[in-house]
């Protein structure tokens, strides 16, 4: 990673961190055709192709515009490479049917043969350098971009009937009135560039189906009006328990189903190894309220995510009200099982992974690395207790965060507009089955093909089993459900009409409400149907037949198949945001990693829940006295006082000051049997003798080797 030294923004590498930092020095990236000044390579590659219909930006390029006149604006070419645009071609002359024909390098003059429909070159001469093919679309004028390494050349189209003969004067520059340009009339000269009539007729029939392909919006395949057979891929696995759950049928065994003892030891290592980092750091100042810690154990995690839960049930802005003894407040509930400032202690120190040192030299790779135990123990854990029903469905949601963040996204149509985005593959009723976290594009999913990216990664353990995978426009594309067939997978969704590959009789067609059209090909069937809008979608399991569809008032409505089921099995995100929204125990804080840490908590809660209104004998429970019952065993009725001995937990103290002002300090006891002389003003009370110890590292070390 390489990070711009006058802002904090850093990028993978060195050549985008070079370009990048002439923004701050003013400099502009320059159009070499007309001087425009661009701010940023993108917005000058729009330029480019916008404006003069260049799709790469160099500096050597030189413009020949064949109608009404010929223009060579002053950009000199380079020595051995000479680029040029040919702009401007009438749309009368695409009509008669030369879509895809091909313009001639012709090199000193000698005719170098013609290239066929597909780009393959038929030779003539051994001094043809190069051959370029254009199409035709909807716009009134077409642009071409044509190179050759020829001092002298003549630019010859085969079936437009023009000629252009370019030569460059002593000074090699293009622009000198002495440089000939010339057009001539080559009518009666078409014919000798082919070997028989029967070529002709042949690249004629090419150049027909050529265009039929491109007004169906592809060049390797047929888009067709009948219909097709969808694939038929058998779902090969069964949804169950991977666990057996038989004598535990209570909500709380559903509870420790998630979570179990390896995330708990999780939390608590790692909250006591972050909160002797902060002790070291702050120091033992007496008004600070982590000179107060002592490690946590399992037991009293478990009260402390039970507290958190339970400030979902009741809920009040501020965490020090629970803890109040004013009679509008006096939750004994809370004080009862913990101190207010034992619970904001573990609140502060509440961690999930090692910190890792951050610097100019050292910028950790992974930008989730606080939370990436997390992520992979929810994950693993569903894939080892739990195989989902066939249907399943991809959205992303949000965590709100408003605060400063790479990361930070925006969705408009969110609940939260701001915050972090979540990727999740969830069942309809919404239980989570995967999930990941979107950090720019600098992450493995980001970039080119993310969308296509994050499909496959949620899906990669679920591919090959005849799942149905439901998506919306953000994530469907023709290419997606090609490799999505290929892994024996159904998609289903909507679809932007935009998307590469969408055949355009759907695009352009004009419907009436309630009328639809549909194209198939190979297996993938795209449609569109008119309701108040147009809808647009795209399947690999259902043809475009109209069923009859209920909708949330009641009322039967004939519906295309494909939107009835998207509408049928699309809702787990929505649902589960829905549920998290009525007992939310996430607070704000300034910390992300402890919102998002905290938002798996109650997914891993959520996700419990719905395992046992699936899975026990009995009425099922709301989520409401489903949480309660949790709790109530979490938090029993008369709470046990901890009985923890004063002897486990070691906690340095300063020697204090000596009469004459100074702190004391002693020789490090440590230290000493290394035969090392060093003195320190801090030692343990809790051990025998209380020896004198360095903060750090030798106080850490020294309780280490003790048993």
């Amino acid at each position: 990673m390489f990070k711009c030294e006058k802002c904090i923004f850093t990028l993978k590498r060195k050549d985008s961190l070079l370009r990048y930092v002439k923004t701050h020095d003013g400099n502009k990236l320059v159009c070499s055709i007309c001087n425009q000044k661009c701010s940023r390579k993108d917005v000058l590659s729009r330029h480019m192709k916008n404006i003069h219909a260049v799709c790469r930006v160099g500096p050597q390029r030189g413009v020949m515009e064949i109608a009404p006149n010929i223009i060579v604006p002053d950009q000199p070419a380079g020595p051995s490479r000479q680029s040029l645009i040919v702009n401007n071609i009438p749309n009368d002359d695409f009509n008669d049917g030369y879509d895809g024909m091909c313009l001639e390098v012709l090199e000193n003059a000698q005719d170098a043969g013609l290239c066929d429909v597909s780009g393959n070159k038929r030779v003539h001469e051994e001094n043809t350098r190069r051959i370029n093919t254009f199409t035709a679309d909807d716009a009134n004028w077409r642009h071409l971009v044509l190179f050759t390494y020829a001092d002298d050349a003549i630019w010859r189209h085969s079936r437009l009937n023009f000629q252009c003969t370019i030569t460059r004067d002593e000074n090699n520059d293009l622009t000198d009135s002495g440089s000939e340009y010339e057009c001539a009339n080559i009518e009666d000269d078409l014919s000798d560039d082919f070997e028989s009539e029967d070529e002709i007729n042949t690249i004629q029939r090419d150049n027909s189906q050529s265009l039929t392909n491109i007004n169906n919006g592809e060049t390797g395949f047929h888009w067709q009006e009948e219909e097709i057979e969808m694939s038929n891929f058998p779902f090969t696995k069964q949804n169950e328990l991977l666990v057996s759950m038989e004598d535990k049928q209570n909500p709380i065994d559903y509870f420790f189903l998630l979570f179990d003892d390896n995330f708990i030891n999780l939390l608590v290592h790692e909250t006591n190894n972050y909160a002797e980092t902060e002790f070291l750091r702050v120091g033992g100042a007496p008004r600070s309220r982590i000179s107060t810690w002592k490690p946590t154990d399992n037991e009293e995690m478990l009260t402390f995510i039970a507290l958190i839960i339970h400030t979902g049930t009741i809920q009040i802005n501020r965490l020090n009200d629970y803890w109040k003894t004013h009679h509008l407040f006096n939750f004994s509930c809370f004080s009862n099982y913990m101190s207010r400032d034992r619970f904001l202690n573990l609140m502060r120190c509440f961690h999930f992974a090692p910190n890792v040192e951050t610097n100019d030299q050292n910028i950790p790779d992974d930008r989730l690395y606080k939370i990436r135990p997390l992520i992979t123990y929810f994950n693993n854990k569903m894939n080892t207790i739990y195989y989902p029903k066939k249907e399943l469905s991809l959205d992303e949601s949000m965590v709100l965060w408003r605060g400063r963040l790479q990361f930070r996204q925006y969705i408009q149509n969110k609940r939260h507009k701001y915050g972090i985005k979540l990727y999740m593959l969830t069942e309809p009723q919404g239980l989570i089955k995967q999930f990941a976290v979107y950090v720019g594009i600098f992450d493995d999913l980001g970039g080119k093909g993310h969308a296509a990216n994050v499909v496959l990664h949620l899906m990669s353990e679920k591919l090959n089993n005849g799942h149905a995978l439901y998506m919306d426009n953000f994530y469907n594309s023709f290419d997606l459900a090609s490799k999505l067939i290929e892994k024996n997978t159904f998609c289903t969704g909507t679809l932007r009409l935009n998307r590469k590959n969408t055949p355009k009789d759907v695009v352009m067609s004009k419907l009436k409400k309630g009328e639809t059209v549909a194209r198939y090909s190979q297996g993938v069937m795209i449609g569109k149907w008119k309701d108040k809008r147009d809808v647009a979608y795209i399947s690999t399991e259902f043809k475009n037949n109209m069923i009859l569809s209920k909708n949330r008032n009641g009322k039967e409505q004939l519906k295309p198949e494909p939107i009835s089921n998207y509408n049928r099995f699309m809702s787990g995100i929505d649902r589960q945001d829905q549920m998290n929204s009525y007992y939310p125990f996430t607070r704000k804080t300034v910390r992300w990693y402890k919102k998002i840490g905290i938002h798996i908590i109650q997914m891993l809660l959520m996700n419990s829940f719905y395992l046992y209104n699936q899975y026990h004998v009995g009425p099922k429970l709301s989520l409401y006295d489903y949480r309660l019952s949790v709790l109530g065993e979490l938090l029993p009725k008369h709470p046990k006082p901890r009985n923890v001995s004063s002897n486990a937990f070691h906690i340095p103290k300063t020697l204090g000051d000596g009469k004459n002002g100074r702190t004391i300090r002693k020789r490090c006891q440590l230290c000493y049997s290394k035969k090392l002389r060093k003195d320190t003003s801090y030692f343990c009370p809790e051990c025998p003798n209380q020896p004198s110890l360095c903060l750090e590292p030798c106080f850490k070390n020294f309780h280490q080797k003790k048993p």
